[in-house]
């Protein structure tokens, strides 16, 4: 395990990992909105932990529940106090 772990470093740092690099910078690959700009601007500061994390799945065989968590509130379309059911939060 430690010789395709080792490996697998060697492979994000130099050569799988740099494509995501020509990915649009606009783009945000996840609901935090961390754009792929603010990775490749960012990636000696958050690469060891990126890698971690992907190591980390390949070792586990799963993602930390954090990481599939999402928060969704409801914000109303029509302001003051006749807002009644889930209609009032439906997009036009």
């Amino acid at each position: 395990m430690k010789k395709t772990t080792s490996f697998f470093k060697v492979n994000l740092e130099n050569k799988k990992l740099k494509n995501v690099f020509y990915c649009a910078g606009d783009k945000a690959p996840g609901p935090d909105g961390f754009t792929m700009a603010f990775f490749i601007h960012c990636w000696d500061v958050v690469k060891v932990e990126v890698i971690a994390a992907i190591q980390n799945f390949h070792s586990q065989g799963y993602f930390e529940k954090s990481f599939n968590a999402t928060f969704i509130a409801l914000i109303p379309k029509k302001m003051g106090n006749k807002i009644e059911g889930l209609q009032a939060h439906q997009p036009d």
